[in-house]
């Protein structure tokens, strides 16, 4: 998942500044504002908030997307393993 995209498509839609988009989410701005730029990684708890304020339904996908990105990795990879097994 783009994180910063996500921030930036949010705070377009919603027509909300970094600052409000933090305040709705109740994220610290600063972090959030790093995070849109691509200056630090989102972290589990930010990821969440942002999907639950989008409104995504969280499936399975949805929560692996929530892991850091190396162990969502592993999980998907192992998925495609498995289902290429006979």
């Amino acid at each position: 998942m783009n994180w910063p995209k996500l921030i930036q498509d949010l705070c377009t839609t919603k027509k909300l500044s970094i600052r409000q988009l933090a305040k709705a989410i109740d994220i610290n701005h600063v972090f959030l504002s790093e995070v849109a730029r691509d200056a630090r990684p989102a972290s589990p708890r930010l990821r969440l908030r942002l999907l639950i304020f989008a409104g995504v339904k969280l499936n399975r996908e949805a929560v692996v997307s929530l892991l850091p990105d190396e162990v969502a990795k592993e999980i998907r990879d192992q998925d495609k393993a498995t289902k290429t097994k006979p």
